[in-house]
Formats: structure tokens, C-alpha cells, sequence
């Protein structure tokens, strides 16, 4: 998959940097099949939206911050600029971190059932969305999502416990709300899927129990999406045959999350992780561009298979 492969050739890089350039990314207009409403399809947008901005995973760039960047590109590709060396240094600043979103409404239905001799109204919804690399002009993650308010279906049976929020929906309106407030999952489940968190281990505070490294912080918090609980996988770079290549040592689970750094209990392979820590700082002694070690964040579980619906029903 193209994302592996981008992520891993400018992983080392990108880790050097500790992400101190957050990535961007603008959400344009999405397209619907005929048989949704443009309102409807707008309302979806501005849900992906609030769930990228609630992911923290990008800076969100609105329409009019990605005009301006848009314009810019078009002035520094003319035909003098390219020309330049400095102007198309600058051109490929510009485009870095940026990413665009897009989106596909396929279908939006509202359904109308009877129970208990009570009218309400459930929405079954379908829709898609792509990234998009600026920089690379390729698309590096596309997903589709279906989702509805009632009859989930867990084993061939159902959840039980739907029906008082369902049965609120009385009105259409109140039936797309509600299927809405699955997005939000979805969006930050395929943000964890397609684009892994990447860090590095602080090599100045860690907590130590006789061969074991039990504690230490990671460069990034929530300002990048870092949540409690979250897992990372902890991973030693080293150098063979003239490249840089990485093993994996262990796994830490993030137990403070601030806004810049976290800190992570480890989980797995902490004598492994206290070795590789010993290395890296003899290395660093004498040089101080030693590679530390990095971590990568994990998907989080999900066994039932309900994306954001288990947050749209409250689980």
C-alpha cells in the first residue's frame, strides 16, 4: 500500500523532526448520487469535518486558507518561477504536509417503521472518503463507510437497549442527525488505520527498574492526537549495510497524555527497550545526531466491527 511504503521511506526523517510541522488538510466539497440532497450531502461534509478537527491527527485548513495556498502554488509554478532554484525550493515547501480530502455521498435513506403503535423514522447512510498527497499527487488512503440507526446486527442477533434513542427520532430530520453522529468514529478510526502516529522516546526522563525500562515520554501529545490508553509500538533504528533500518522492541500503552508530550507505560519487552535505550545513549555521546528510539501508534481494537456507530450508540 502506497501509505506504508511513504510512510516508511520518510519515516526516520519525520521522526528527527519529532513532527514539529503538523500535517494539514482541507476537506473540499463532497459529491452525492441523485438520490441525496445537497443539503444532506453538506451536512455530511461538515460532520467529517468536525471529526478531523476533533481528531487532532491535522491542522484543518477552511476553504479560504487553502485558496490562498492554492494561489501561490499557481505564482510559484509559472513558467519563471521554475526556473529559479529558490522559488522551486520554496514550491515544494508549500506543498509538504498538505492533504486534501474528498468525499462521495452514495446514498441517504430514511426509513419509516412502526413499533409499539409509535411512527419513527431511522437513516441508513453510505459514503466514501479519499486523501489525497499534495506534495505526491497520489491518493495514499480511500475508505468506505455504511452506517444506520437501528438493527445492528452482532452475531445474527441485535444489540439490545437501541430502541430509546431510536425512538426519539419522530421526525426525519432528527433520524439523519442521529446516523450523523457515527462519522466522527469512523473518521478517527480510519485516521489511526491510515495515518499512524510517529514519535520518538526522550532519552533525558525515563523511570528505570533494574533491567527493565518501565516508563518513559514520547515527542508528540495531544495537540497531535495522542489520547490515554492509546498504544505504540516501540521500534530501534540502526544502520546495516549503509541504511537505516528498524526491529521492533516492545509496545508502550500512553497512561498521561499532556498537550506536547505523553507519557507511556511499557508494556512489552521492557528489558529489550531498556538495552536499546543504553545504546542509543552511548551513541549519542558521541554523536549528537544519533537516531533515538521511535515509536509508531497502533489501530485501536474494535471485535464488533462498529467502526463509529459504537460511539453514535453510546458504547
Amino acid at each position: 500500500m502506497f501509505r506504508k511504503i511513504l510512510m516508511f521511506t520518510a519515516l526516520f526523517a519525520v521522526c528527527a523532526m519529532a513532527q514539529a510541522q503538523k500535517q494539514r488538510i482541507n476537506v473540499k466539497s463532497f459529491t452525492g448520487s441523485e438520490s441525496v440532497s445537497a443539503e444532506n450531502v453538506e451536512k455530511v461534509r461538515a460532520a467529517v469535518i468536525s471529526a478531523v478537527n476533533a481528531s487532532q491527527r491535522f491542522d484543518l485548513l477552511d476553504d479560504a486558507a487553502w485558496a490562498s495556498i492554492e494561489e501561490e502554488l499557481v505564482r510559484r509554478s509559472s513558467e519563471e518561477a521554475v526556473n529559479d532554484a529558490e522559488a522551486r525550493k520554496a514550491l515544494i515547501a508549500i506543498k509538504a504536509n498538505n492533504f486534501l480530502m474528498t468525499g462521495n455521498v452514495a446514498s441517504l435513506e430514511i426509513k419509516k417503521e412502526e413499533k409499539e403503535g409509535k411512527i419513527f423514522y431511522a437513516a441508513a447512510l453510505n459514503y466514501s472518503v479519499s486523501v489525497t498527497d499534495v506534495a505526491g499527487n497520489k491518493t495514499v488512503a480511500t475508505k468506505s463507510f455504511s452506517r444506520e440507526t437501528t438493527n445492528v446486527s452482532v452475531g445474527g442477533g441485535s444489540i439490545a437497549g437501541l430502541t430509546d434513542a431510536v425512538l426519539n427520532n419522530d421526525t426525519p430530520e432528527k433520524a439523519v442527525n442521529e446516523v450523523l453522529t457515527t462519522i466522527d468514529g469512523d473518521i478517527k478510526k480510519f485516521f489511526e488505520e491510515e495515518f499512524p502516529l510517529l514519535a520518538t522516546i526522550y532519552g533525558e526522563d525515563f523511570e528505570i527498574k533494574k533491567d527493565k525500562l518501565v516508563q518513559c515520554y514520547i515527542s508528540i501529545g495531544t495537540n497531535s492526537g495522542v489520547f490515554n490508553g492509546q498504544m505504540f509500538d516501540i521500534f530501534e533504528v540502526k544502520i546495516k549495510v549503509g541504511k537505516e533500518t528498524k526491529s521492533k522492541i516492545g509496545s508502550l500503552k500512553i497512561v498521561q497524555a499532556d498537550e506536547d508530550i505523553a507519557l507511556g507505560k511499557v508494556t512489552k519487552g521492557d528489558k529489550e527497550v531498556k538495552l536499546a535505550m543504553d545504546r542509543y545513549l552511548e551513541n549519542k555521546a558521541v554523536d549528537e545526531n544519533a537516531t533515538p528510539l521511535i515509536v509508531i501508534s497502533r489501530p485501536k481494537k474494535d471485535p464488533l466491527g462498529l467502526g463509529g456507530m459504537a460511539k453514535g450508540l453510546g458504547l
